[in-house]
């Protein structure tokens, strides 16, 4: 099938899509109620998405946390390490 023979059933088939949407109130309120429905769900991944940043943060500012504290700890065993030799 040519390019040219597949726009124009395109075209047809967008052209009977229209004239359904202007003269089908059912297929209006059902075309509505699809729209509504993925903006729920649309609203509904926002939210979680959101959520997964917030625990996320709060899980990498833990970890700050313990790396810094790990970090100190490290800092604090090399210095008894090098009071340990000077004692030596």
């Amino acid at each position: 099938m040519s390019n040219d023979k597949i726009k124009l059933q395109e075209k047809i088939r967008l052209r009977e899509l229209l004239e359904q949407y202007e003269t089908d109130a059912s297929f209006r309120e059902q075309h509505a109620a699809l729209l509504a429905s993925f903006s729920e769900a649309f609203t509904q991944a926002q939210k979680l998405f959101s959520q997964g940043n917030s625990q996320l943060s709060d899980i990498n500012h833990v970890l700050e946390k313990s790396m810094l504290g790990f970090s100190n700890d490290v800092v604090e065993y090399f210095k008894l390490e090098g009071r340990a030799h000077e004692l030596k």
